[in-house]
C-alpha cells in the first residue's frame, strides 16, 4: 500500500491548484480573454522559430531520451478492483544495443478530476502531477531480451486497479490521468499518458430483511439521476484535387477534370470516406438512440464533386483555354501546338455508389451543409466580398437539396470553432430565407445575382479613371467599411463556448449581432476528441498552456483519453452536451459504440441536433433584453479565438483571394444575359469563386504534419487561378488601329476594335487617361457579341495640336471597374504634323530648290541661242553670224557667273563646258553634210558679206 497516502494527496492538491492558478483558464475564473486570431503577413510553418511554440508549448513534456514508448491495446473504461492489459512497444532509436535489464517501466496516477479541462492540464505536466504510482518492473522480467539499434521489441503490460501493492490502488471511481514511464539506467526517460475511466462495480440485489415493515406511500424515494443530454456532430469531407480555373456552362455542367485519382482511392472499399459511412451506418443501424442523438455534417463540395464524377470526368494537369483567341499566322510562330492529354477517370462507379450511399443517409438522417469544401469563414470575412460569402454559406444547402433531396438544417458551422466580430456582420449574407421562392427547393445564386444588378447603383464610383483591375488592388480589405444586412430571419452559426465571453448568453445560445446568434458545444470535449484519428488537429481555440505535439502519445492513447473525455463531459454536464468531431478524423468507430452505449445504460440521453439547435422566441427575447442591459461603452472585443491561433490564413493569401474575388465580381458584372443562350453571367464565374474557397480550406491547416502541404495546395490554386482570370481578362479588351492614328483635323474620328472573347455579351464603357485638357468622346455603353466584336468611332479634343498625344484606354464595367488591360495609342492631327523647326527645314529646301531652277532654266535657254546662230549663219551671212557670237558671249560670261555662285550645288564647270562643246560640234557635223553640194556658193556668198 502507499506510504503517506494522505501528504501525497495534499501535495498533489497544492501542485494542481498552482498549474490551474498558472495556466489559467479564463473563462473559468471570469477574466476577459484577448483574442489572439491575427494573421501572419506570410505563412509560417510549425516549425519556423517565430511560431513554433504556438503550435507546441516548448516548456511541456520536456523529455530527453534515445528510446520510444507506444502503447497500444489500451481500454478507456474499467471498473474497480479490474485488471487490464496494455500492449506496450519499446524502440531503441540510439547507435547500440540496450538490454532489457536496463530498462525499468513504472505505472502512476493523478487524483480523479472533476472537469475535464482539469484532466486535459494534467495529461500535459511532467511526472510530478502523477504522485500515485505502482510498483516498478524492470522490462526483463516481461521480456529479457536485448533491443538492437533500430528495432522494436513488444510486451504486454497487466496493471491492477486495486488490491495489492503492484496495483495502482485506485480508491473511487472517476476518471483518473495514466503515466506509463520508461527509464534507462542513466535516468532519463520518456511516458505515454491516457485518461482510464473507472466505475464502481454492480452492486449486488439487497436481499429483503425479515419482519421488514412494508414500505407505505408518504416513505420519501430518492430522487432519480437525470443523464445529460447528447448530441453529436458526424463531419464528412476531404480535400478534392479539381484542376483550378474551371468556368461554369450550360445547359450541362462544365467537364469535371482532377488533377488526380486521390478522391477515389478514399471511395473505394477501407477508404477514408468509405470507412466513415460505413462505420456510421452500422453504428445507427444497430443503435437508434444513437441515430436520433446525431446529424451529419456533409461537405457540399464533396457531394457536388461525386454528383458529377458518375457522369464521367477527366483527369490531367493543365486545364484548356476557357476563351476563343483568333491568332494571326505570324503571331502562331514558334508556340507549342501540341494538344493536351485527358485521361478518362476511373471512379464513375465508385462515385456512383456513393451518391446513392448518401442519398440514402440523407432520407433517414439529420444532415447539415458545412461550408463550402470547409472553407475557413472568418478568412472569407477577412476578403470583404459578399458573393464569396453567399457561396461559402448558402451554395452547400442548395446542393444537399439538389443532388441528396436532403432538407438540411439551416445552421453554419464554423470550421474554426470560433467566428470573429468583424465576421459575425458579413453572416448576414448567409440568410437562406433571401433565395427561398415557391419552388421545392432553394432559388440559384445567379437569380439573386441578376435581380441584384438590375437594383444596384455602380459600387465602386472611386475607381474611375483607374485603369489598374481588382487583380492588381493592394489595398487592404476592410470589412467595417462594407455594406452589411441584417438578416430577414435568424442566422445560426455553431462555435466553441470558450470563444464567447461579455456576450448575452442564455443555455448554449449568445447574441452576437442583430438576428445573428452562436450556438456553443463543449471547447474542451472539443479539443480532446481532436486528437483521435491518425491525423490529429491541432485546436486554434484550445489554451495554449496544453499544446503539445499529439503524436507524442500514440494512437491508441489519444483515442482512449478521447474516448474518455466523451464519457466525463456526460458525467459532469449541467447541461446539453454537443460532440463535435474533428473534420479529419478517419474512424470514429471507437467513439461513436462509446456514445451509444451510453445511451443504452441511460447515462446519456438522446437529443436531436435540431432540437439542440432550435433557438425558440422566448430565448431571442431574452437575448435581446441582455443586450440592451449590456455596457454600450464597452469597446472591447467580446468574442473570438481566446489564444494565440497559428492556423489563420495569412494576410498575403487572404489578399489574392480577395483581388480574385473582385475582379470576378466585375467581370460578372460586365456581361449579360442572352436570352438565346442557357449559360448565366454568374454560372459562368461561381466555379472560379469556389477555386479561391478551396484555396481558403480550414481541412489541413490545423495540423501540424499537413500545414505546409496545405499552404502549398492553397498557392497552386489561387497560381492558377490566377492564370485563368488573366485569360479572361484578355479575351476582352480593346485592339487599336496601330501606334500612331492620324486625323486630318479634331473633329476627324478615332476608330477602335472592341473584341470579346466570352461566351456571353458584354456590356462595356470606355474609359481613359490623357494629358490635362483632353477629352475624348466615347459612347455611353458598348454591346459586343459573345465571342465576337465591333468598331468603335469615337472624336477627341487634344490638349495639344503640334505634337503627338497618347492616350491610355481600357473597357470598364458599368461600375467603372476596369476590366480589361490598357491600350496606348498616339494621336496626331495632320495640320499640327509639323512644328517650327521642320517650317525652317522646309524654306531652306524650298529656296534652293528655286535656285536650282533658275540655273536649269536659264541652261536651257542658252541651248535653244546656240541652234538659232547656227541657222542664221547660213541664210544671214558673216554680219548676222558676229551679231550672234557677240550675244553669245554674253550669256556665257553670265553663265559663268552664275555657275561660279552655285559652285557647291551644281555639276562643276568643265563638266558643263564639255557638254556645250559636244552639242556645238554634233550640229556642225550634221550641217556640213546636208550642205556639201553647195559649199562653193555658200563660201562665195560669206565673202562677200564680210
Amino acid at each position: 500500500m502507499r506510504k503517506n497516502h494522505t501528504a501525497h494527496r495534499l501535495a498533489r492538491h497544492i501542485s494542481a491548484t498552482m498549474l490551474i492558478c498558472a495556466l489559467g483558464s479564463s473563462t473559468a475564473i471570469g477574466l476577459t480573454p484577448i483574442p489572439r486570431a491575427q494573421a501572419e503577413v506570410f505563412p509560417l510553418s510549425p516549425t519556423n522559430p517565430d511560431v513554433a511554440n504556438l503550435w507546441v508549448n516548448p516548456e511541456l513534456r520536456v523529455e530527453d531520451t534515445s528510446m520510444s514508448l507506444e502503447l497500444h491495446d489500451v481500454p478507456s473504461k474499467t471498473m474497480l478492483g479490474d485488471s487490464i492489459k496494455i500492449g506496450v512497444t519499446i524502440t531503441n532509436h540510439s547507435d547500440h544495443a540496450i538490454n532489457t535489464s536496463d530498462l525499468v517501466l513504472s505505472v502512476s496516477h493523478a487524483d480523479a478530476e472533476q472537469t475535464l479541462a482539469g484532466t486535459r492540464k494534467v495529461l500535459v505536466g511532467d511526472p510530478s502531477f502523477f504522485p500515485y504510482q505502482a510498483q516498478e518492473k524492470t522490462v526483463d522480467s516481461l521480456a529479457n531480451t536485448v533491443i538492437q539499434p533500430g528495432k522494436s521489441i513488444e510486451i504486454s503490460l497487466p496493471i491492477t486497479t486495486t488490491g495489492d501493492a503492484e496495483s495502482l490502488n485506485l480508491l473511487t471511481a472517476g476518471f483518473y490521468p495514466i503515466l506509463i514511464k520508461l527509464s534507462d539506467e542513466e535516468g532519463k526517460y520518456t511516458t505515454s499518458r491516457f485518461t482510464l475511466s473507472v466505475s464502481e462495480p454492480p452492486q449486488a440485489p439487497t436481499p429483503p430483511a425479515e419482519n421488514k415493515e412494508p414500505e407505505t406511500k408518504q416513505t420519501a424515494t430518492q430522487p432519480e439521476h437525470t443523464p445529460a443530454q447528447l448530441s453529436i456532430i458526424y463531419p464528412i469531407t476531404t480535400n478534392i484535387d479539381i484542376l483550378p480555373g474551371e468556368t461554369g456552362d450550360a445547359p450541362k455542367k462544365a467537364p469535371l477534370i482532377l488533377r488526380n485519382e486521390n478522391l477515389i482511392e478514399q471511395l473505394k472499399e477501407q477508404g477514408r470516406v468509405d470507412k466513415l459511412l460505413d462505420v456510421y451506418e452500422q453504428a445507427i443501424a444497430a443503435h437508434p438512440q444513437l441515430a436520433h442523438a446525431s446529424c451529419v455534417a456533409l461537405d457540399p463540395q464533396l457531394v457536388d464533386t461525386l454528383s458529377r464524377m458518375q457522369e464521367g470526368y477527366q483527369v490531367a494537369d493543365t486545364r484548356p483555354s476557357v476563351v476563343s483567341k483568333k491568332q494571326r499566322l505570324r503571331d502562331s510562330w514558334g508556340l507549342d501546338t501540341q494538344e493536351l492529354t485527358l485521361a478518362e477517370g476511373k471512379g464513375a462507379a465508385e462515385a456512383k455508389k456513393t451518391v446513392a450511399r448518401l442519398k440514402e443517409l440523407a432520407k433517414n438522417s439529420c444532415t447539415i451543409a458545412l461550408p463550402w469544401a470547409n472553407t475557413d469563414l472568418n478568412a472569407v470575412a477577412a476578403t470583404n466580398n459578399s458573393w464569396l460569402m453567399r457561396e461559402a454559406t448558402l451554395q452547400g444547402k442548395r446542393t444537399l437539396e439538389k443532388v441528396l433531396d436532403a432538407h438540411p438544417l439551416d445552421v453554419l458551422i464554423a470550421p474554426s470553432g470560433y467566428i470573429e466580430e468583424k465576421t459575425a456582420h458579413n453572416l448576414g449574407f448567409a440568410d437562406s430565407s433571401a433565395l427561398n421562392n415557391e419552388l421545392e427547393h432553394s432559388a440559384d445564386l445567379a437569380e439573386e445575382w441578376d435581380t441584384q444588378q438590375k437594383n444596384t447603383a455602380p459600387q465602386n464610383p472611386d475607381r474611375n479613371n483607374s485603369s489598374s483591375s481588382s487583380l492588381e488592388e493592394t489595398r487592404r480589405s476592410s470589412v467595417d467599411s462594407a455594406t452589411h444586412p441584417t438578416p430577414a430571419q435568424p442566422v445560426r452559426v455553431v462555435v466553441a463556448d470558450n470563444s464567447l465571453w461579455q456576450v448575452p448568453q442564455v443555455d448554449q445560445f449568445s447574441y452576437l449581432a442583430p438576428q445573428i446568434y452562436a450556438i456553443s458545444f463543449d471547447s474542451s470535449l472539443a479539443a480532446s476528441l481532436a486528437t483521435m484519428g491518425d491525423n490529429p488537429q491541432m485546436i486554434g481555440y484550445g489554451n495554449t498552456a496544453t499544446r503539445i505535439d499529439p503524436y507524442r502519445d500514440s494512437l491508441a492513447a489519444r483515442n482512449a483519453t478521447a474516448d474518455a473525455a466523451l464519457r466525463q463531459s456526460i458525467a459532469t454536464a449541467t447541461k446539453p452536451v454537443l460532440a463535435m468531431l474533428p473534420t479529419s478524423i478517419s474512424d470514429p468507430s471507437q467513439l461513436l459504440d462509446t456514445a451509444a452505449q451510453l445511451l443504452a445504460e441511460n447515462e446519456a440521453q438522446a437529443l436531436a441536433v435540431e432540437s439542440y439547435m432550435q433557438l425558440d422566441d422566448a430565448k431571442r427575447e431574452q437575448l435581446e433584453q441582455l443586450k440592451e442591459q449590456q455596457d454600450s461603452q464597452n469597446d472591447s472585443e467580446h468574442y473570438g479565438s481566446p489564444f494565440d491561433d497559428p492556423t489563420v490564413l495569412s494576410e498575403t493569401e487572404i489578399m489574392r483571394a480577395k483581388q480574385q474575388a473582385d475582379y470576378i465580381d466585375d467581370l460578372t458584372s460586365l456581361m449579360i444575359n442572352d436570352k438565346k443562350l442557357a449559360l448565366s453571367p454568374y454560372n459562368f464565374t461561381a466555379p472560379l469563386r469556389r477555386d479561391i474557397l478551396r484555396a481558403l480550406t480550414h481541412s489541413g491547416r490545423d495540423t501540424i504534419r499537413s500545414f505546409d502541404e496545405s499552404v502549398n495546395r492553397a498557392y497552386a490554386i489561387l497560381d492558377a487561378n490566377r492564370d485563368t482570370l488573366t485569360q479572361l481578362r484578355n479575351s476582352v479588351g480593346l485592339l487599336p488601329p496601330g501606334n500612331v492614328y492620324t486625323r486630318i483635323s479634331d473633329s476627324s474620328p478615332i476608330l477602335i476594335v472592341a473584341q470579346n472573347g466570352l461566351p456571353l455579351p458584354v456590356n462595356a464603357n470606355i474609359q481613359y487617361n490623357g494629358p490635362a485638357g483632353t477629352s475624348v468622346d466615347v459612347p455611353d455603353s458598348l454591346i459586343i457579341p459573345a465571342k465576337g466584336s465591333i468598331t468603335v468611332s469615337m472624336t477627341a479634343e487634344l490638349a495639344t495640336d503640334n505634337k503627338r498625344t497618347d492616350l491610355s484606354l481600357w473597357l470598364a464595367t458599368p461600375q467603372n471597374a476596369a476590366i480589361s488591360p490598357p491600350v496606348t495609342i498616339g494621336v496626331q492631327t495632320r495640320s499640327g504634323i509639323f512644328g517650327s523647326s521642320m517650317l525652317t527645314i522646309i524654306m531652306v529646301f524650298g529656296l534652293t530648290a528655286l535656285l536650282l531652277g533658275r540655273v536649269v532654266l536659264r541652261r536651257r535657254k542658252v541651248h535653244h541661242t546656240d541652234g538659232s546662230r547656227s541657222q542664221s549663219r547660213q541664210q544671214s551671212g558673216r554680219v548676222a553670224w558676229n551679231l550672234q557670237e557677240i550675244k553669245t558671249m554674253r550669256v556665257r560670261k553670265k553663265s559663268t557667273q552664275i555657275r561660279n555662285r552655285m559652285k557647291s550645288r551644281i555639276h562643276n564647270r568643265a563638266q558643263d563646258s564639255y557638254s556645250v562643246r559636244t552639242r556645238r560640234s554634233r550640229h556642225s557635223d550634221k550641217s556640213e553634210h546636208n550642205g556639201e553640194h553647195n559649199a562653193n556658193d555658200t563660201t562665195r556668198n560669206t565673202d562677200g558679206g564680210s
